[in-house]
C-alpha cells in the first residue's frame, strides 16, 4: 500500500516505543509516506537509543552471543527510514489533550501509537520485585550472568558447605519458553564453567530448579515435543516443581507456599508480565495484565487517533487474548502503520489477524524444539532451524553478521566466564541481594 497525500496535508504521527511493536510500524509507515510531502512527521521516542532484539536475550548469559550484537541503534533505521527518533522518557500521556510529556518537552500529536512494551508481573510481592533477577531487558541478562559468575568465584573460595551450597543453587520461576530457554542455557553454562574454569567446584553441586504455579510445563503444545522437553529437563537434573508458588523472598532465600523455605542468592523470575504503568492513568478499558483492550483495528474505543500494539494492548481473536510474543507484535506492526495511512486519508480501515507461525525454544546447547505446521522437530536440527529464523528476523546484515560470526565462534571455543562490572569500583564480593 502507498499513499500520497495532498500537498495541504500536515499531520503529526507520534510513536511511543522502540520494540518490535514500535519500531517496525515506524519502518512501515516511513515506507508508505514515502512519497507523501514533508508535512507527514513521523516521531519514534523510546528511554534507550536502541532497540533489543529480545528473544535473543537467553544466549548473552553464556556469551554464546555478544551483549552488542542484539542490539541496535535507532538512529541507524530513523536514517534509512526517514523518521525522526529521540531519546528520552515519558512522563505522562493526555490522551484528550493530544500531547505526550517527556524528560525532554512536551511532544503534540495527530495519531498516537503507544507500544510501550510490559514489565515483569510480581503480583504485588515487593520482596520478589526486590530480589529477583528479571529477564526483560539487556540490562538484566547482563546482571544474571555477571551475578552468576560472582557465584562460582563465591564458591570457590569458601569451605563452608552450607554457604557452597546456597550460593550453587538457582531457582527460575516461570517454566514458560522464556523460563525454560533460560535454565536450559544456565544448565549448560554452569557446567561448562565448571569443567574449564572452576575445577575446585564438582558438577554434583550444583543444584538448578525450575518452579511453576501451574500441574506441568505450559509449553509446548505439542504432545511430543512436551515429552522430549520433559525428558530433556530430568535428563539434565533439574528438579521441577509444579503446583508450586513463590510465597516470598529475601536475600539468600527464597520461599513456597506450603514448602520449605529455600537458601538460594539467585532467584531468576520469568512468571507473567502486565503492561507498562506508564499506562495506568490513561482513561481506556483494560483486560487482564492491565492490558489495553483495542478494537480489531488496533484503535482504542474512545480515541480512535490512537492505536496500541504489542504486549501492553489486549487483543482478542476468537474471544481469547493473544499472548505478549515479538510474534505477535511483528505482525501488528504493518496493519497499525497501513490503518494510520488509511485514517489519514479517510478510507476503512482493516482489521487485524493473527496467523500463528508455530512455536521454536532453544534447550540450551545445540537443542531446541520446532513446530511449524506439519513440521515437528527436536534436537540438533531444531537447534538450527531456530537460529536460522531468528537470523532472517534481525532487522538488519549487520545483526546478522555479527550474530553468525558469534555462532561459528562457540563451535571451536568455550564460553567465556569474564564478568565485566559497568561500574569497575565495585565491590566483590557483592551483598547476598542482587539489588
Amino acid at each position: 500500500m502507498r499513499l500520497a497525500l495532498t500537498p495541504t496535508t500536515s499531520k503529526r504521527i507520534l510513536i511511543l516505543g522502540g520494540g518490535f511493536g514500535g519500531l517496525y510500524t515506524a519502518i512501515h509507515l516511513a515506507k508508505l509516506f514515502r512519497r507523501s510531502p514533508s508535512g507527514i512527521q513521523i516521531t519514534l521516542i523510546d528511554r534507550n537509543n536502541y532497540f533489543l532484539f529480545s528473544p535473543l536475550l537467553h544466549a548473552v548469559i553464556p556469551g554464546r552471543v555478544e551483549m552488542h550484537h542484539v542490539v541496535h541503534p535507532i538512529r541507524h533505521f530513523s536514517k534509512r527510514a526517514s523518521l525522526h527518533f529521540h531519546e528520552t522518557e515519558v512522563r505522562h500521556i493526555d490522551l484528550p489533550g493530544k500531547i505526550v510529556q517527556t524528560t525532554n518537552g512536551d511532544f503534540s500529536y495527530d495519531v498516537l501509537v503507544l507500544a510501550l512494551g510490559s514489565v515483569n508481573n510480581y503480583f504485588g510481592n515487593e520482596a520478589i520485585a526486590r530480589h529477583a533477577f528479571p529477564m526483560k531487558t539487556l540490562e538484566h541478562a547482563v546482571r544474571l550472568r555477571n551475578h552468576i559468575i560472582v557465584m562460582l568465584e563465591a564458591a570457590c573460595q569458601t569451605t563452608d558447605r552450607a554457604l557452597r551450597r546456597r550460593l550453587l543453587t538457582f531457582v527460575q520461576v516461570g517454566a514458560g519458553f522464556t523460563g525454560l530457554e533460560t535454565i536450559t542455557e544456565l544448565h549448560d553454562f554452569l557446567h561448562a564453567a565448571l569443567r574449564k574454569d572452576y575445577p575446585a567446584l564438582h558438577p554434583d553441586e550444583l543444584r538448578l530448579l525450575l518452579v511453576d504455579a501451574l500441574p506441568g510445563l505450559p509449553t509446548p503444545s505439542d504432545p511430543g515435543l512436551l515429552r522430549y522437553t520433559t525428558h530433556l529437563i530430568q535428563d539434565m537434573g533439574i528438579e521441577c516443581r509444579f503446583n508450586t508458588t513463590v510465597a516470598d523472598a529475601g536475600a539468600g532465600w527464597v520461599s513456597f507456599v506450603g514448602t520449605e523455605r529455600l537458601e538460594t542468592n539467585t532467584l531468576i523470575w520469568s512468571a507473567g508480565v502486565m503492561a507498562n504503568p506508564l499506562l495506568d492513568e490513561l482513561p481506556v478499558e483494560r483486560g487482564s495484565g492491565k492490558r489495553i483492550a483495542v478494537l480489531p483495528t488496533l484503535q482504542l474505543s474512545r480515541f480512535p487517533e490512537v492505536f496500541a500494539l504489542g504486549d501492553c494492548a489486549l487483543t482478542l481473536q476468537q474471544g481469547k487474548p493473544l499472548a505478549t510474543t515479538a510474534q505477535v507484535a511483528n505482525q501488528q506492526a504493518p496493519v497499525v502503520a497501513e490503518n494510520i495511512a488509511a485514517l489519514l486519508a479517510e478510507k476503512p480501515l482493516r482489521n487485524f489477524t493473527f496467523h500463528r507461525l508455530g512455536e521454536l525454544a532453544t534447550l540450551g546447547e545445540k537443542r531446541a524444539i520446532a513446530e511449524m505446521g506439519p513440521l515437528h522437530i527436536h534436537g540438533f536440527i531444531a537447534w538450527w532451524i531456530w537460529w536460522f529464523i531468528y537470523l532472517i528476523k534481525l532487522p538488519c546484515w549487520e545483526m546478522r553478521a555479527r550474530i553468525f560470526a558469534d555462532l561459528k565462534v562457540g563451535f571451536f571455543f568455550p564460553r567465556d566466564t569474564s564478568r565485566i562490572e559497568a561500574d569497575p569500583n565495585a565491590e566483590f564480593p557483592p551483598d547476598d541481594s542482587p539489588e
